[in-house]
């Protein structure tokens, strides 16, 4: 697979990103959450220890609210992925807390009086380094550049400030070292060639992930993840009572196509068949490709009706599409699909995925290029008529509201 070029990942980064992506990074956030609980329980032994010994000292406090503050924010976002409340927007989000906080802490320092701890300090400041390293785990490359961004924007501004209002040459201000601006600048470039470096590696770890999780040629989802994803959606369809319909979609007489057009077409089939498919469902939907001509559409929340009205809208769309093969422009391929919806009765694991097979073979059965459920053969154009109805329903609507 070729290299992908500069633009390309920028656009990329800038664009939705694939389910596969969004759950390890859901996985990833959990592991950050975690050792983020433990670093700040860890780091809550100091200010407890210096209530302990200083019940007086407003300044000791000040540290124990801020550690409370940090350690309930811990408790909160691991209780949230624990009970699946996930969302895109997370590692961004959590991340800029992280670098945060750490920026938080400095300006405690700050406002103690010990602006020179602020600004030399080697332990809090290498947090800084932790927060950015652990966006790798997030596996959205937008998330290093942002926390990255934030972090050399917070430390920028804490070290003007301590130089425009202290002097820390002065006798008061001794220890951590003096102040340099060129340790300063390099600090900076430090973040950001953290920054810049872990969103390298998110790069090629998203690659990595991207060829083991999507088969190479159609850009789809492979058999394992497929198999995988249709477990999950079985689960959350049976905890939420929801509806939940599985396509197995075959095109027809595949092996005769390419036989008599030869592979490199039989490749281009494959190719425009699987983006039409992508393109014709919602980005809810999960699509993948289960082996050779064979393709699978998950579609949660959605009637069997429903689902079936769709894949006979695929199938036709397909059959009036012209592939242009060598020396064929005239081309033609027909598929055929059998779907499935869940029954909380007998589907565990993959078995609504062996049904919607069951159901394909029996629409091959039935003479091809068709779609069935459970309920028989879908009727062409039913979701044509659907639309028509709905159009007349609101046009009927409005007519009475005039």
């Amino acid at each position: 697979m070729p290299e992908t070029p500069t633009g390309a990942r920028w656009e990329r980064l800038l664009s939705a990103r694939d389910a596969s992506l969004i759950d390890a990074g859901a996985a990833g956030e959990r592991t950050v959450a975690q050792a983020r609980l433990v670093l700040t329980a860890v780091l809550a032994t100091i200010p407890i220890q210096a209530v302990v010994e200083r019940p007086g000292s407003p300044e000791n406090w000040m540290g124990f609210a801020a550690v409370g503050v940090f350690f309930a924010f811990a408790v909160t976002v691991l209780w949230a992925l624990g009970h699946g409340l996930y969302r895109p927007w997370f590692a961004v989000a959590t991340s800029v807390y992280d670098v945060t906080s750490v920026t938080a802490i400095l300006l405690v320092f700050v406002v103690m009086g010990r602006p020179q701890i602020a600004v030399n300090s080697r332990v809090i400041f290498e947090i800084y380094l932790l927060a950015i390293s652990a966006t790798c785990l997030r596996y959205d490359g937008r998330t290093p550049l942002v926390a990255g961004a934030v972090a050399v924007a917070e430390y920028a501004a804490i070290v003007f400030f301590v130089r425009a209002n202290y002097d820390l040459a002065s006798p008061e201000y001794r220890g951590f070292g003096q102040f340099s601006w060129g340790d300063q600048v390099g600090r900076l470039i430090i973040l950001s060639v953290a920054a810049l470096l872990a969103w390298a590696i998110l790069q090629r770890a998203e690659r990595l992930r991207q060829l083991s999780t999507h088969d190479p040629l159609t850009g789809l989802l492979n058999r394992n993840v497929l198999e995988e994803r249709v477990r999950e959606e079985v689960i959350r369809a049976r905890r939420h009572s929801r509806s939940l319909a599985v396509a197995m979609v075959d095109l027809d007489l595949f092996k005769r196509f390419n036989d008599a057009y030869g592979h490199a077409a039989g490749d281009l089939v494959l190719r425009t068949f699987s983006r039409t498919l992508r393109e014709a469902v919602r980005r809810t939907d999960i699509v993948a490709r289960f082996g050779g001509e064979e393709f699978v559409v998950v579609m949660p929340e959605t009637p069997v009706i429903d689902a079936g009205a769709k894949l006979d809208q695929i199938r036709r769309a397909m059959e009036e599409l012209q592939i242009q093969a060598p020396g064929e422009p005239g081309a033609r391929v027909t598929l055929s699909a059998g779907v499935a919806s869940f029954d909380p009765a007998r589907d565990h694991g993959l078995r609504i995925l062996e049904r919607a097979d069951d159901l394909l073979m029996a629409a091959k059965r039935a003479g091809r290029n068709c779609v069935m459920s459970e309920f028989g053969v879908v009727p062409p154009g039913v979701l044509d008529g659907a639309r028509r109805e709905s159009d007349d329903a609101r046009v009927d609507a409005r007519t009475r509201r005039s």
